[in-house]
């Protein structure tokens, strides 16, 4: 697996901020995907805060736009205008297929979001794209599990 801290190499480079933020984690960027504008992160986290281990490491999905930061809190919050590309049917088919990988091998992959509103669609996305989804909560903030 890779270390979250050479994500410099992607096409969309986090800050020296967002690496400082990083490194003070025990996360690991497992897989990523740019497609249309934006990217995917497959992101491990083996010892987040509160969170029960007995299963093993969880996995989760990041996204970030060329002009946003997934580890920003206040990128999270703010309301980014649509952006839809031409080939919107391979993009849509790419991300499937690739969240659809990353489920099928780790079994069940979180989302989620510091708002409410991005959660809900993604919630609703997710559900349109054909995968199952699982609602919980961790520390009064809604999660998304993608399962099989």
């Amino acid at each position: 697996m890779e270390n979250i801290f050479n994500l410099k190499k992607y096409a969309y480079p986090l800050s020296e901020n967002d690496l400082e933020i990083i490194r003070q984690t025990s996360e690991t960027l497992v897989d990523s995907l740019l497609v249309g504008g934006y990217e995917l992160y497959l992101i491990r986290m083996d010892q987040p805060p509160s969170i029960d281990f007995s299963a093993g490491p969880i996995y989760q999905l990041a996204i970030q736009r060329e002009d946003t930061s997934f580890i920003n809190t206040e990128s999270h919050k703010e309301k980014q205008p649509l952006k839809i590309p031409i080939n919107t049917e391979e993009i849509i088919s790419k991300i499937i297929n690739k969240i659809s990988e990353w489920v099928n091998k780790y079994k069940k992959i979180m989302v989620s979001s510091f708002s409410l509103s991005k959660v809900k669609k993604y919630l609703n996305i997710l559900k349109y794209f054909g995968f199952s989804i699982e609602k919980d909560e961790i520390y009064g903030h809604p999660v998304l599990w993608i399962t099989k």
